[in-house]
């Protein structure tokens, strides 16, 4: 999980479809380094989305989680997605006060 080799890789990948799998695989040998480190896992970036604020963006598009999820990082972009978001929710009878908490956690 070292964030140059991640780069490199990726950067390399994309000849993937160009190169016979053997080359490739010895290409992908040479580039990763020889030494025994430890590299950590990169974790999850970011705070989870509250349970009710999920639920609702599913009940009204008519989603999974993974796109509701989608829509709620477009939607807290912006100001205006922000204030969408909140008369989506205060639609299913929350009121300010619970909508400000489901923000907070």
């Amino acid at each position: 999980m070292d964030v140059n080799v991640i780069e490199d890789i990726s950067y390399i990948s994309k000849y993937f479809e160009v190169l016979p799998d053997a080359q490739f695989y010895q290409l992908l040998i040479k580039c990763l380094p020889k030494d025994y480190k430890f590299y950590p896992y990169i974790k999850k970036s970011g705070k989870d989305i509250n349970a009710t604020v999920m639920g609702c963006i599913c009940k009204k598009f008519g989603v999974g989680s993974k796109d509701a999820s989608d829509y709620y990082r477009v939607w807290i972009s912006t100001e205006v997605g922000i204030n969408e978001m909140i008369s989506l929710i205060s639609s299913y009878g929350y009121s300010q006060s619970e909508i400000e908490k489901m923000f907070e956690e």
